[in-house]
């Protein structure tokens, strides 16, 4: 019998979907936000996190979301739908609370739509600590627009 399963907690174009229950005790999770073919604005940084849709430019503190479970957080995706400019990058990192974790993924200037994924770095996070994602422009353009994002995370 399979014990592994699969939640997913997230939202797509402007619909929310969460998916709760017997299947959260063991698993992993799949924490997903989307950006809504957003650019981000020329050297700006701009907040998402986990079940958010659209994102915040003002306070990293509307959009954090704390964690349901202490676990550890891998394998960061990132959706582009155009290309990024050629005069900068498009860097997004994980924060737990206001602290960097290691997953950081960065997009190179010029780089086209595509699905990007940093699979080196992990986070930990314990049960009730928030996450959210900074998405950075170093360009002196509008960023590549975004899509979704997400990660895994594996409950402890």
């Amino acid at each position: 019998m399979n014990t592994r399963a699969r939640v997913r907690i997230g939202v797509g174009i402007g619909i929310g979907v969460l998916l709760i229950g017997a299947a959260m005790v063991q698993g992993s999770y799949s924490l997903h936000a989307h950006g809504e073919a957003t650019s981000v604005a020329p050297r700006s940084s701009w907040m998402l996190a986990p079940g958010k849709s659209g994102f915040e430019t003002v306070s990293f503190t509307r959009v954090q979301t704390p964690m349901p479970v202490s676990g550890v957080a891998r394998n960061l995706m990132v959706r582009t739908l155009s290309t990024q400019p050629s005069d900068g990058a498009m860097t997004v990192i994980v924060f737990k609370g206001t602290a960097w974790t290691a997953i950081q993924l960065t997009i190179p200037a010029g780089s086209p739509a595509g699905l990007y994924i940093e699979s080196l770095h992990t986070g930990s996070f314990n049960a009730g600590e928030p996450m959210w994602w900074r998405v950075s422009n170093s360009s002196f353009s509008p960023s590549a627009q975004t899509g979704a994002i997400s990660l895994e995370y594996d409950p402890l």
